[in-house]
């Protein structure tokens, strides 16, 4: 037992002399943070990929759900609705300029939207 303990001793000794110290690059701490950022933007992209496709699925199926039940369940029809409405000469110019401004409040959002975005992130 004693010789064994010696034995085991003595090799381990040996192969702490013989171990070569490996010295490690002057900028390895810098690589490794480097790798390991860049693998936290992939991953929180994804993740912001995942979230906007799940939340398209799921206004999709509640505008499908929606249409569905004013459909079928509740019978409503657009064209009884529509049919007091007077489609006359002067509601159509009106009609396009609401649109048009409607058109560029939307883009205006999306844009500023996407612009403080690209701000926040750099």
């Amino acid at each position: 037992m004693e010789a064994n303990k010696k034995c085991t001793e003595n090799a381990l000794k040996q192969a702490l002399r013989k171990r070569q110290p490996g010295n490690l690059p002057s900028n390895f701490n810098y690589r490794m943070m480097e790798l390991v950022r860049l693998e936290a933007e992939k991953q929180r992209k994804r993740k912001e990929r995942t979230m906007l496709c799940g939340m398209i699925l799921g206004i999709l199926l509640l505008i499908g759900m929606a249409v569905y039940t004013l459909v079928f369940k509740l019978e409503f029809n657009l064209k009884e609705c529509l049919s007091g409405v007077d489609w006359s000469d002067t509601a159509s110019p009106m009609m396009v300029f609401y649109s048009y401004i409607a058109t560029l409040v939307l883009l205006l959002l999306g844009l500023d939207y996407w612009l403080r975005k690209k701000k926040f992130h750099s």
